[in-house]
């Protein structure tokens, strides 16, 4: 890395790409276990999710170009290394996992491509100019949060999540 700023930079984008994927699971997993014991209960949580969604891609994006493009490369560099361990798994469920990330994958294209594209005041090359791109990744945020919450499947892990939470003790209250 040329500074530490950039080094800074990037791992701030990483991180705030690692927490895009926090509002889609705790969606998806009160609507596929709605009976599950929560120590912690929010009434707000089906507004707030989608607002944090909204705020974190607002944050990625102002990482600006090419600082998204890159943290965004490096995380489809990892994707030979899931496939290799999905063939030593002998593929059990690829297929279903893949058709459940798709959106993750598909969404991180389009915040690549907003980068590339969007305003001057983020490094874009100007063709969607300040203040629409805001509006072009809060409506395509929407979108990408809708189809998350939608694409939860029940895997393995799921099942052996619904056990452990079998076994939880509640604080009588």
């Amino acid at each position: 890395f040329p500074s530490w700023g950039t080094l800074a930079s990037v791992i701030s984008t990483a991180t705030l790409i690692a927490y895009l994927t926090g509002p889609i699971t705790v969606i998806s997993l009160r609507d596929m276990a709605p009976d599950f014991k929560r120590p912690v209960k929010s009434s707000l949580l089906r507004v707030m999710a989608p607002l944090s969604f909204v705020l974190t891609s607002l944050a990625a994006y102002w990482a600006k170009w090419p600082t998204t493009v890159e943290v965004i490369g490096v995380i489809f560099l990892g994707i030979p290394f899931y496939l290799f361990y999905e063939w030593r798994s002998g593929w059990a469920s690829t297929l279903k996992q893949l058709k459940a990330a798709a959106w993750m994958l598909v969404y991180l294209l389009f915040l690549s491509l907003i980068s590339l594209i969007g305003s001057s005041e983020f490094n874009g090359l100007n063709w969607i100019h300040y203040p629409l791109d805001f509006v072009v990744i809060i409506v395509g945020a929407l979108g990408f949060y809708a189809w998350g919450i939608n694409s939860h499947i029940f895997s393995k892990y799921f099942r052996r999540a619904a056990r452990v939470n079998d076994k939880v003790k509640m604080p009588r209250q």
